[in-house]
C-alpha cells in the first residue's frame, strides 16, 4: 500500500476491528455492525481503485503481485482481490499490535531474553516469528 495511505488504512482497519468502541461511531447512533460495514465499504472502494491502478500500471509491490497471480490459470476477480487486500491490511494491523503488546511484558518478565537479543541481533528474525 502506498505510504501516504497508511494512516487512512490504519484508521479503517481499527474501525473494523474496534467496531464496538464508541470512538469509531458517527454521530447518530451507529450499531457496531454499521460501523464495521462503513469502514469495509471505504476500504473496498480504496482497494478497487488501487487494484485498477495496478492492472494498468504495475508496481513492485504486493498489490501488483496479487493482480498478476492467477490461481489455476484463472485471474482473481476484483471482489477476490479486494477481499485479499482487506484481509492483509486488517491481519497485518492486528498481528503487529498484538505481537508488540505481547512482546513487551514477555521481555520485562524475562530480561535475559531481551539481553540475549541485544547481544545477538542476528536472532531477531526468529524472535519476531
Amino acid at each position: 500500500m502506498p505510504r501516504p495511505d497508511w494512516e487512512r488504512l490504519l484508521r479503517a482497519t481499527d474501525t473494523v476491528i474496534g467496531n464496538e468502541d464508541p470512538e469509531y461511531r458517527l454521530p447518530g447512533g451507529e450499531t457496531p455492525d454499521e460501523v464495521a460495514l462503513r469502514a469495509q465499504i471505504e476500504m473496498h472502494r480504496y482497494f478497487q481503485g488501487l487494484i485498477e491502478d495496478r492492472c494498468s500500471d504495475p508496481q513492485e509491490d504486493l498489490d501488483a503481485l496479487l493482480v498478476q497471480s492467477p490461481i489455476d490459470d484463472v485471474p482473481l476477480t476484483l471482489e477476490e482481490l479486494t477481499g485479499y487486500c482487506e484481509l492483509l491490511v486488517e491481519a497485518g494491523n492486528e498481528t503487529t499490535r498484538d505481537a508488540i503488546a505481547g512482546a513487551m511484558p514477555a521481555f520485562c518478565e524475562n530480561p535475559d531474553q531481551r539481553e540475549g537479543l541485544k547481544a545477538h541481533p542476528e536472532l531477531l528474525p526468529n524472535a519476531v516469528e
